[in-house]
Protein backbone atom coordinates (compact mmCIF):
# COMPACT_ATOMS: atom_id res chain seq x y z
CA UNK A 1 0.00 0.00 0.00
CA UNK A 2 1.38 3.36 -1.08
CA UNK A 3 0.13 6.10 -3.36
CA UNK A 4 -1.36 3.21 -5.30
CA UNK A 5 -2.14 -0.32 -4.16
CA UNK A 6 -0.07 -2.97 -5.89
CA UNK A 7 -0.42 -6.72 -5.63
CA UNK A 8 1.68 -9.74 -6.47
CA UNK A 9 0.16 -13.23 -6.62
CA UNK A 10 2.46 -16.23 -6.63
CA UNK A 11 0.53 -19.29 -7.77
CA UNK A 12 1.67 -22.88 -7.31
CA UNK A 13 -0.62 -25.24 -9.23
CA UNK A 14 -0.58 -29.05 -9.17
CA UNK A 15 -2.99 -31.57 -10.69
CA UNK A 16 -3.16 -35.30 -11.41
CA UNK A 17 -3.94 -34.50 -15.04
CA UNK A 18 -2.89 -31.73 -17.39
CA UNK A 19 -3.81 -28.36 -16.01
CA UNK A 20 -4.88 -26.92 -19.34
CA UNK A 21 -6.37 -23.47 -19.06
CA UNK A 22 -6.60 -22.12 -15.51
CA UNK A 23 -9.12 -19.44 -14.67
CA UNK A 24 -8.34 -17.19 -11.71
CA UNK A 25 -11.26 -15.06 -10.47
CA UNK A 26 -10.50 -11.34 -10.02
CA UNK A 27 -12.83 -10.97 -7.09
CA UNK A 28 -11.24 -7.77 -5.70
CA UNK A 29 -11.24 -5.67 -8.86
CA UNK A 30 -7.64 -6.44 -9.74
CA UNK A 31 -6.07 -4.82 -12.79
CA UNK A 32 -3.51 -7.29 -14.14
CA UNK A 33 -0.40 -5.73 -15.64
CA UNK A 34 1.91 -8.72 -16.14
CA UNK A 35 2.04 -12.50 -15.72
CA UNK A 36 5.30 -14.41 -15.65
CA UNK A 37 5.43 -18.22 -16.00
CA UNK A 38 2.62 -18.37 -18.56
CA UNK A 39 2.87 -18.37 -22.34
CA UNK A 40 0.10 -15.83 -22.52
CA UNK A 41 -2.80 -14.46 -20.55
CA UNK A 42 -5.99 -12.59 -21.10
CA UNK A 43 -8.75 -11.11 -18.99
CA UNK A 44 -12.29 -12.20 -19.68
CA UNK A 45 -14.78 -10.28 -17.61
CA UNK A 46 -13.85 -10.82 -13.98
CA UNK A 47 -11.52 -13.77 -14.64
CA UNK A 48 -7.89 -14.07 -15.58
CA UNK A 49 -7.32 -16.81 -18.17
CA UNK A 50 -3.94 -18.50 -17.85
CA UNK A 51 -2.97 -21.17 -20.44
CA UNK A 52 -0.67 -23.85 -18.96
CA UNK A 53 0.90 -27.10 -19.98
CA UNK A 54 1.71 -30.09 -17.85
CA UNK A 55 0.59 -31.10 -14.40
CA UNK A 56 2.46 -28.34 -12.42
CA UNK A 57 2.93 -24.67 -12.97
CA UNK A 58 4.26 -21.66 -11.05
CA UNK A 59 3.19 -18.18 -12.05
CA UNK A 60 3.57 -14.65 -10.75
CA UNK A 61 0.76 -12.17 -11.40
CA UNK A 62 1.33 -8.44 -10.74
CA UNK A 63 -0.99 -5.49 -11.02
CA UNK A 64 -2.91 -2.90 -9.02
CA UNK A 65 -6.01 -2.81 -6.84
CA UNK A 66 -8.56 0.00 -6.72
CA UNK A 67 -9.05 -0.36 -2.96
CA UNK A 68 -8.64 -2.66 0.00
CA UNK A 69 -11.30 -4.22 2.18
CA UNK A 70 -12.24 -7.84 2.91
CA UNK A 71 -10.16 -10.59 1.32
CA UNK A 72 -10.95 -14.33 1.20
CA UNK A 73 -8.79 -17.15 -0.15
CA UNK A 74 -9.62 -19.03 -3.34
CA UNK A 75 -11.91 -22.04 -2.62
CA UNK A 76 -9.45 -24.30 -4.42
CA UNK A 77 -6.62 -23.37 -2.00
CA UNK A 78 -5.94 -25.43 1.09
CA UNK A 79 -4.26 -22.37 2.60
CA UNK A 80 -2.76 -19.08 1.40
CA UNK A 81 0.04 -16.80 2.55
CA UNK A 82 -0.97 -13.13 2.60
CA UNK A 83 1.77 -10.50 3.01
CA UNK A 84 0.64 -6.92 3.57
CA UNK A 85 3.07 -3.97 3.33
CA UNK A 86 2.70 -0.20 3.44
CA UNK A 87 5.06 2.71 2.98
CA UNK A 88 5.81 5.43 5.54
CA UNK A 89 2.93 7.61 4.32
CA UNK A 90 0.20 5.05 5.13
CA UNK A 91 -0.93 3.28 8.25
CA UNK A 92 -2.09 -0.31 7.80
CA UNK A 93 -4.56 -2.27 9.96
CA UNK A 94 -5.09 -6.02 9.36
CA UNK A 95 -7.60 -8.26 11.21
CA UNK A 96 -9.20 -11.66 10.84
CA UNK A 97 -6.40 -14.24 10.56
CA UNK A 98 -3.45 -15.56 12.49
CA UNK A 99 -0.31 -13.46 12.08
CA UNK A 100 2.98 -15.35 11.83
CA UNK A 101 6.62 -14.39 11.66
CA UNK A 102 7.27 -12.32 8.54
CA UNK A 103 10.60 -14.10 8.06
CA UNK A 104 8.67 -17.20 6.95
CA UNK A 105 7.13 -15.36 4.01
CA UNK A 106 7.64 -17.04 0.62
CA UNK A 107 7.48 -13.54 -0.91
CA UNK A 108 10.48 -11.28 -0.21
CA UNK A 109 9.71 -8.37 2.07
CA UNK A 110 10.39 -4.78 0.94
CA UNK A 111 9.07 -2.71 3.87
CA UNK A 112 9.65 -2.73 7.59
CA UNK A 113 5.87 -2.72 8.14
CA UNK A 114 5.40 -6.21 6.64
CA UNK A 115 2.69 -8.41 8.16
CA UNK A 116 2.42 -12.08 7.20
CA UNK A 117 -0.84 -13.98 7.73
CA UNK A 118 -1.61 -17.67 7.22
CA UNK A 119 -5.19 -17.77 5.94
CA UNK A 120 -7.04 -21.08 6.01
CA UNK A 121 -9.92 -22.06 3.76
CA UNK A 122 -13.10 -20.30 4.82
CA UNK A 123 -11.35 -17.47 6.73
CA UNK A 124 -11.44 -13.79 5.82
CA UNK A 125 -9.06 -10.89 6.22
CA UNK A 126 -10.14 -7.28 6.84
CA UNK A 127 -7.66 -4.63 5.73
CA UNK A 128 -7.87 -0.86 6.30
CA UNK A 129 -5.41 1.78 5.16
CA UNK A 130 -5.20 5.31 6.60
CA UNK A 131 -3.08 7.84 4.68
CA UNK A 132 -0.77 9.97 6.82
CA UNK A 133 -0.21 13.67 6.14
CA UNK A 134 3.40 14.71 5.63
CA UNK A 135 4.78 17.82 7.33
CA UNK A 136 7.72 20.06 6.53
CA UNK A 137 10.90 19.59 8.56
CA UNK A 138 13.96 21.72 9.02
CA UNK A 139 16.88 20.67 6.87
CA UNK A 140 19.11 23.34 8.45
CA UNK A 141 18.76 25.51 11.53
CA UNK A 142 20.73 28.35 13.12
CA UNK A 143 21.53 27.34 16.69
CA UNK A 144 22.71 30.78 17.70
CA UNK A 145 23.09 34.15 16.00
CA UNK A 146 25.14 36.88 17.69
CA UNK A 147 25.13 40.29 16.03
CA UNK A 148 27.13 43.34 17.12
CA UNK A 149 26.26 46.73 15.59
CA UNK A 150 28.41 49.78 16.36
CA UNK A 151 27.27 53.30 15.48
CA UNK A 152 30.12 55.70 14.81
CA UNK A 153 30.16 59.48 15.24
CA UNK A 154 29.72 59.94 11.47
CA UNK A 155 26.62 57.75 11.34
CA UNK A 156 28.21 54.55 10.00
CA UNK A 157 26.82 51.23 11.20
CA UNK A 158 29.46 48.52 11.37
CA UNK A 159 27.84 45.09 11.87
CA UNK A 160 29.53 41.83 12.80
CA UNK A 161 27.47 38.61 12.72
CA UNK A 162 28.44 35.19 14.02
CA UNK A 163 26.10 32.30 13.20
CA UNK A 164 26.38 28.72 14.43
CA UNK A 165 24.29 26.40 12.26
CA UNK A 166 23.42 22.73 11.89
CA UNK A 167 23.02 21.54 8.30
CA UNK A 168 21.80 18.24 6.87
CA UNK A 169 22.00 18.88 3.15
CA UNK A 170 21.56 22.52 2.05
CA UNK A 171 24.35 23.66 -0.25
CA UNK A 172 23.99 27.47 -0.19
CA UNK A 173 22.28 30.02 2.01
CA UNK A 174 20.80 33.23 0.58
CA UNK A 175 21.94 35.73 3.20
CA UNK A 176 20.93 39.42 3.19
CA UNK A 177 23.25 41.10 5.74
CA UNK A 178 21.24 44.33 6.02
CA UNK A 179 24.07 46.41 4.56
CA UNK A 180 27.03 46.21 2.24
CA UNK A 181 28.88 42.93 2.87
CA UNK A 182 32.63 43.36 3.36
CA UNK A 183 33.74 40.10 5.01
CA UNK A 184 32.71 36.45 5.00
CA UNK A 185 34.33 33.53 6.80
CA UNK A 186 33.39 29.90 7.47
CA UNK A 187 34.99 28.29 10.52
CA UNK A 188 37.40 31.27 10.81
CA UNK A 189 38.54 30.87 7.19
CA UNK A 190 37.89 33.80 4.86
CA UNK A 191 35.68 33.18 1.83
CA UNK A 192 34.95 35.07 -1.34
CA UNK A 193 31.75 37.11 -1.32
CA UNK A 194 29.56 35.88 -4.16
CA UNK A 195 26.17 37.07 -5.44
CA UNK A 196 23.57 35.22 -7.45
CA UNK A 197 22.73 37.14 -10.62
CA UNK A 198 21.69 40.73 -10.03
CA UNK A 199 20.46 40.20 -6.45
CA UNK A 200 23.27 42.26 -4.93
CA UNK A 201 21.47 42.64 -1.59
CA UNK A 202 21.93 38.91 -0.94
CA UNK A 203 25.13 36.90 -0.83
CA UNK A 204 25.55 33.17 -1.27
CA UNK A 205 27.05 31.54 1.80
CA UNK A 206 28.30 27.97 1.19
CA UNK A 207 27.05 25.60 3.88
CA UNK A 208 28.77 22.44 4.99
CA UNK A 209 27.12 19.38 6.47
CA UNK A 210 27.21 19.26 10.26
CA UNK A 211 27.85 22.02 12.80
CA UNK A 212 29.83 25.03 11.60
CA UNK A 213 30.23 28.77 12.18
CA UNK A 214 29.78 31.71 9.80
CA UNK A 215 31.08 35.24 10.33
CA UNK A 216 29.78 38.12 8.21
CA UNK A 217 30.65 41.82 8.42
CA UNK A 218 28.69 44.59 6.71
CA UNK A 219 28.46 48.37 6.51
CA UNK A 220 25.33 50.55 6.56
CA UNK A 221 24.32 54.15 7.21
CA UNK A 222 22.08 55.66 9.88
CA UNK A 223 20.80 59.20 10.42
CA UNK A 224 21.13 60.54 13.99
CA UNK A 225 18.72 63.38 14.77
CA UNK A 226 20.04 66.34 16.78
CA UNK A 227 17.53 65.97 19.63
CA UNK A 228 16.91 62.21 19.49
CA UNK A 229 14.17 59.93 18.23
CA UNK A 230 13.86 56.30 17.14
CA UNK A 231 16.15 54.26 14.92
CA UNK A 232 15.29 50.86 13.43
CA UNK A 233 18.49 48.88 13.44
CA UNK A 234 19.14 46.78 10.31
CA UNK A 235 19.03 43.02 10.81
CA UNK A 236 20.08 40.27 8.38
CA UNK A 237 17.52 38.12 6.61
CA UNK A 238 17.85 34.45 5.67
CA UNK A 239 15.36 31.57 5.09
CA UNK A 240 16.41 29.55 8.15
CA UNK A 241 14.93 29.34 11.61
CA UNK A 242 17.16 30.78 14.31
CA UNK A 243 16.85 29.37 17.81
CA UNK A 244 18.17 32.58 19.38
CA UNK A 245 19.29 35.94 18.02
CA UNK A 246 21.30 38.19 20.35
CA UNK A 247 21.96 41.82 19.41
CA UNK A 248 24.52 44.14 21.00
CA UNK A 249 24.44 47.83 20.06
CA UNK A 250 27.46 50.08 20.63
CA UNK A 251 26.87 53.84 20.68
CA UNK A 252 29.13 56.90 20.63
CA UNK A 253 29.38 59.45 23.43
CA UNK A 254 26.87 61.90 21.98
CA UNK A 255 24.08 59.31 21.60
CA UNK A 256 22.34 58.46 24.89
CA UNK A 257 20.08 55.35 24.73
CA UNK A 258 16.70 55.44 26.42
CA UNK A 259 15.29 52.05 25.38
CA UNK A 260 15.97 49.15 23.03
CA UNK A 261 12.73 47.51 21.90
CA UNK A 262 11.86 44.49 19.77
CA UNK A 263 13.34 41.68 21.87
CA UNK A 264 11.67 39.27 24.23
CA UNK A 265 11.95 41.95 26.92
CA UNK A 266 12.51 45.69 26.42
CA UNK A 267 15.81 47.11 27.65
CA UNK A 268 15.60 50.48 29.42
CA UNK A 269 18.29 53.00 30.24
CA UNK A 270 17.85 52.38 34.00
CA UNK A 271 17.75 49.10 35.91
CA UNK A 272 16.95 48.02 39.47
CA UNK A 273 20.27 49.34 40.79
CA UNK A 274 19.51 52.79 39.41
CA UNK A 275 16.07 52.71 41.03
CA UNK A 276 17.64 51.89 44.41
CA UNK A 277 20.12 54.76 44.00
CA UNK A 278 17.28 57.18 43.19
CA UNK A 279 15.27 56.10 46.25
CA UNK A 280 18.33 56.47 48.50
CA UNK A 281 18.91 59.93 47.03
CA UNK A 282 15.38 61.07 47.90
CA UNK A 283 15.60 59.59 51.41
CA UNK A 284 18.96 61.27 52.05
CA UNK A 285 17.62 64.58 50.73
CA UNK A 286 14.53 64.35 52.91
CA UNK A 287 16.74 63.94 55.99
CA UNK A 288 19.50 66.39 55.08
CA UNK A 289 17.55 69.32 53.61
CA UNK A 290 16.61 71.51 56.60
CA UNK A 291 16.98 75.16 55.54
CA UNK A 292 16.47 77.78 58.23
CA UNK A 293 15.12 80.28 55.74
CA UNK A 294 12.24 78.02 54.66
CA UNK A 295 8.95 79.47 55.83
CA UNK A 296 5.96 77.21 55.59
CA UNK A 297 5.61 73.48 55.22
CA UNK A 298 4.96 73.65 51.48
CA UNK A 299 8.26 75.36 50.76
CA UNK A 300 10.13 72.88 52.92
CA UNK A 301 8.57 69.94 51.05
CA UNK A 302 9.44 71.57 47.72
CA UNK A 303 13.07 72.07 48.77
CA UNK A 304 13.33 68.46 49.96
CA UNK A 305 11.87 67.21 46.67
CA UNK A 306 14.36 69.41 44.81
CA UNK A 307 17.15 67.92 46.91
CA UNK A 308 16.00 64.42 45.98
CA UNK A 309 16.00 65.33 42.29
CA UNK A 310 19.49 66.82 42.57
CA UNK A 311 20.89 63.77 44.38
CA UNK A 312 19.18 61.33 41.98
CA UNK A 313 20.51 63.28 39.01
CA UNK A 314 24.00 63.24 40.52
CA UNK A 315 23.92 59.42 40.34
CA UNK A 316 23.57 59.56 36.57
CA UNK A 317 26.06 62.43 36.15
CA UNK A 318 28.82 61.22 38.48
CA UNK A 319 28.28 57.99 40.46
CA UNK A 320 31.55 58.47 42.35
CA UNK A 321 30.54 61.95 43.56
CA UNK A 322 27.10 60.58 44.45
CA UNK A 323 28.65 57.87 46.64
CA UNK A 324 30.99 60.40 48.30
CA UNK A 325 28.14 62.81 49.04
CA UNK A 326 25.90 60.06 50.38
CA UNK A 327 28.66 58.76 52.68
CA UNK A 328 29.37 62.33 53.85
CA UNK A 329 25.70 62.96 54.67
CA UNK A 330 25.45 59.66 56.56
CA UNK A 331 28.60 60.52 58.55
CA UNK A 332 27.29 64.01 59.34
CA UNK A 333 23.95 62.65 60.59
CA UNK A 334 25.73 60.07 62.78
CA UNK A 335 28.04 62.80 64.16
CA UNK A 336 25.01 64.98 64.97
CA UNK A 337 23.43 62.17 66.98
CA UNK A 338 26.76 61.50 68.76
CA UNK A 339 27.10 65.17 69.70
CA UNK A 340 23.62 65.14 71.20
CA UNK A 341 24.05 61.89 73.13
CA UNK A 342 27.68 62.09 74.31
CA UNK A 343 29.79 64.64 76.16
CA UNK A 344 33.47 65.26 76.73
CA UNK A 345 36.03 62.63 75.76
CA UNK A 346 33.36 60.16 74.70
CA UNK A 347 32.01 62.59 72.13
CA UNK A 348 35.49 63.28 70.78
CA UNK A 349 36.27 59.57 70.50
CA UNK A 350 32.92 58.95 68.77
CA UNK A 351 33.61 61.70 66.25
CA UNK A 352 37.03 60.27 65.48
CA UNK A 353 35.52 56.79 64.99
CA UNK A 354 32.76 58.17 62.79
CA UNK A 355 35.20 60.07 60.59
CA UNK A 356 37.36 56.97 60.20
CA UNK A 357 34.31 54.82 59.46
CA UNK A 358 33.09 57.37 56.92
CA UNK A 359 36.43 57.36 55.14
CA UNK A 360 36.50 53.57 55.08
CA UNK A 361 32.91 53.43 53.79
CA UNK A 362 33.84 55.91 51.06
CA UNK A 363 36.77 53.77 49.94
CA UNK A 364 34.63 50.62 49.99
CA UNK A 365 31.87 52.33 47.99
CA UNK A 366 34.24 53.67 45.35
CA UNK A 367 35.94 50.29 45.09
CA UNK A 368 32.60 48.49 44.70
CA UNK A 369 31.55 50.99 42.05
CA UNK A 370 34.78 50.43 40.14
CA UNK A 371 34.46 46.63 40.40
CA UNK A 372 30.85 46.72 39.18
CA UNK A 373 31.86 48.81 36.19
CA UNK A 374 34.72 46.47 35.33
CA UNK A 375 32.53 43.38 35.68
CA UNK A 376 29.77 44.87 33.55
CA UNK A 377 32.31 45.69 30.87
CA UNK A 378 33.80 42.21 31.07
CA UNK A 379 30.35 40.61 30.81
CA UNK A 380 29.22 42.92 28.02
CA UNK A 381 28.86 41.04 24.71
CA UNK A 382 30.28 44.08 22.94
CA UNK A 383 33.43 44.11 25.04
CA UNK A 384 33.85 40.36 24.52
CA UNK A 385 33.30 40.75 20.77
CA UNK A 386 35.85 43.56 20.55
CA UNK A 387 38.36 41.50 22.50
CA UNK A 388 37.94 38.53 20.17
CA UNK A 389 37.62 40.45 16.89
CA UNK A 390 40.78 40.17 14.79
CA UNK A 391 42.39 43.30 13.48
CA UNK A 392 42.99 41.46 10.24
CA UNK A 393 43.06 37.92 8.98
CA UNK A 394 46.46 36.68 7.96
CA UNK A 395 46.60 35.52 4.37
CA UNK A 396 48.86 32.88 3.02
CA UNK A 397 50.36 32.73 -0.43
CA UNK A 398 47.74 30.23 -1.50
CA UNK A 399 45.00 32.61 -0.44
CA UNK A 400 46.61 35.44 -2.36
CA UNK A 401 46.81 33.28 -5.45
CA UNK A 402 43.22 32.12 -5.05
CA UNK A 403 41.69 35.50 -4.29
CA UNK A 404 44.10 37.87 -5.97
CA UNK A 405 46.47 40.20 -4.17
CA UNK A 406 45.53 43.41 -5.92
CA UNK A 407 43.64 46.09 -4.03
CA UNK A 408 41.53 48.83 -5.47
CA UNK A 409 42.80 52.43 -5.19
CA UNK A 410 42.04 53.82 -1.74
CA UNK A 411 41.62 50.39 -0.13
CA UNK A 412 38.17 49.71 -1.59
CA UNK A 413 36.55 46.28 -1.77
CA UNK A 414 37.07 44.31 -4.97
CA UNK A 415 34.59 41.72 -6.17
CA UNK A 416 36.00 38.19 -6.18
CA UNK A 417 38.84 38.97 -3.77
CA UNK A 418 39.13 37.05 -0.49
CA UNK A 419 38.30 39.70 2.16
CA UNK A 420 39.92 40.44 5.50
CA UNK A 421 38.11 41.24 8.75
CA UNK A 422 37.53 44.79 9.96
CA UNK A 423 38.15 45.76 13.58
CA UNK A 424 35.03 46.93 15.38
CA UNK A 425 35.02 50.66 16.24
CA UNK A 426 35.07 51.79 19.86
CA UNK A 427 31.87 52.66 21.67
CA UNK A 428 31.09 54.62 24.84
CA UNK A 429 27.87 52.73 25.68
CA UNK A 430 26.41 49.36 24.79
CA UNK A 431 23.03 47.66 25.11
CA UNK A 432 22.13 43.99 24.75
CA UNK A 433 18.81 42.45 23.69
CA UNK A 434 17.85 38.96 22.51
CA UNK A 435 14.92 37.08 21.02
CA UNK A 436 14.05 33.39 20.78
CA UNK A 437 12.82 31.51 17.69
CA UNK A 438 13.26 34.00 14.86
CA UNK A 439 11.95 33.27 11.34
CA UNK A 440 11.08 35.37 8.31
CA UNK A 441 7.47 35.40 9.42
CA UNK A 442 8.47 36.29 12.99
CA UNK A 443 11.28 38.67 12.15
CA UNK A 444 13.40 40.41 14.78
CA UNK A 445 13.19 44.18 14.20
CA UNK A 446 14.92 46.05 17.04
CA UNK A 447 14.16 49.74 17.53
CA UNK A 448 16.48 52.08 19.46
CA UNK A 449 14.91 55.00 21.32
CA UNK A 450 17.62 57.56 21.97
CA UNK A 451 18.42 61.14 22.77
CA UNK A 452 21.58 63.15 22.34
CA UNK A 453 23.98 65.08 24.54
CA UNK A 454 22.70 68.33 22.98
CA UNK A 455 19.15 67.51 24.05
CA UNK A 456 20.32 66.72 27.60
CA UNK A 457 22.29 69.98 27.96
CA UNK A 458 19.24 71.96 29.20
CA UNK A 459 18.58 69.26 31.81
CA UNK A 460 22.16 69.55 33.03
CA UNK A 461 21.75 73.31 33.31
CA UNK A 462 18.51 72.82 35.25
CA UNK A 463 20.33 70.40 37.55
CA UNK A 464 23.04 72.98 38.19
CA UNK A 465 20.37 75.59 38.88
CA UNK A 466 18.67 73.25 41.37
CA UNK A 467 21.98 72.58 43.11
CA UNK A 468 22.66 76.31 43.31
CA UNK A 469 19.18 76.92 44.73
CA UNK A 470 19.77 74.31 47.43
CA UNK A 471 23.11 75.87 48.35
CA UNK A 472 21.48 79.29 48.53
CA UNK A 473 18.73 77.95 50.82
CA UNK A 474 21.41 76.51 53.14
CA UNK A 475 23.67 79.54 52.94
CA UNK A 476 23.23 80.55 56.60
CA UNK A 477 24.01 77.14 58.17
CA UNK A 478 26.89 76.59 55.74
CA UNK A 479 28.33 80.02 56.62
CA UNK A 480 27.96 79.21 60.35
CA UNK A 481 29.80 75.89 59.86
CA UNK A 482 32.54 77.69 57.94
CA UNK A 483 32.90 80.36 60.63
CA UNK A 484 33.15 77.83 63.43
CA UNK A 485 35.70 75.80 61.52
CA UNK A 486 37.77 78.93 60.83
CA UNK A 487 37.72 79.93 64.51
CA UNK A 488 38.69 76.43 65.60
CA UNK A 489 41.59 76.34 63.17
CA UNK A 490 42.77 79.86 64.14
CA UNK A 491 42.74 79.24 67.94
CA UNK A 492 46.10 78.40 69.57
CA UNK A 493 46.61 75.91 72.43
CA UNK A 494 47.74 78.59 74.89
CA UNK A 495 44.39 80.33 74.46
CA UNK A 496 42.59 77.44 76.17
CA UNK A 497 42.11 77.84 79.96
CA UNK A 498 44.12 75.46 82.13
CA UNK A 499 42.25 72.48 83.51
CA UNK A 500 40.84 73.08 87.01
CA UNK A 501 40.85 76.88 86.74
CA UNK A 502 37.59 78.58 87.47
CA UNK A 503 37.88 81.19 84.77
CA UNK A 504 39.87 82.51 81.92
CA UNK A 505 43.41 83.91 82.15
CA UNK A 506 43.56 87.74 82.64
CA UNK A 507 43.90 89.48 79.32
CA UNK A 508 42.92 86.42 77.32
CA UNK A 509 39.97 86.42 75.00
CA UNK A 510 36.98 84.38 76.13
CA UNK A 511 36.87 80.98 74.46
CA UNK A 512 34.40 80.48 71.70
CA UNK A 513 32.08 77.50 72.28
Amino acid sequence: MGREIGFEYRLVLRSGNDLGVVRLPLAFGEKVLDVSGASGFRVEGSELVLPTSGRTAEMTVTGTLPKVGVFTPDPRSAYEWWLFESDAEHRLTVKGARQVDAAESPIPRTQATSRLLLVQRGQRVEVAVEPLASVEVLAAVVRGHRRTVVLTERGDLVADDTLTYENSGIDYLNYAPGGRPIYLATDARAQRIMHQGTATEEILVPLQTGSHTIQVQSLAQAAVRPLGGTMELPMPSYPLTASQVALTVGLPERVVPLALLGGDRPVWFADAGDAVAVVLGFVAAWIAVRPRAARGRGRLVALRALGGVVLAGLWFLSPALYVALLVGLATAVAAWFAARLLRGAGRAAALVVLVAAGGLALLIGLFALSVSRDSSRAESPYEARVASAPAAVSRSKDDDKAGGAALAPGGAVLEGVTPVALSLPSAARSLHVSRELVTRERAFRPVLVYTTASALAPLVLLWLAGAALLLAAHRAPLAEIYRRAAVRLARRPEDDPPQGSGGARPGAAPPVR
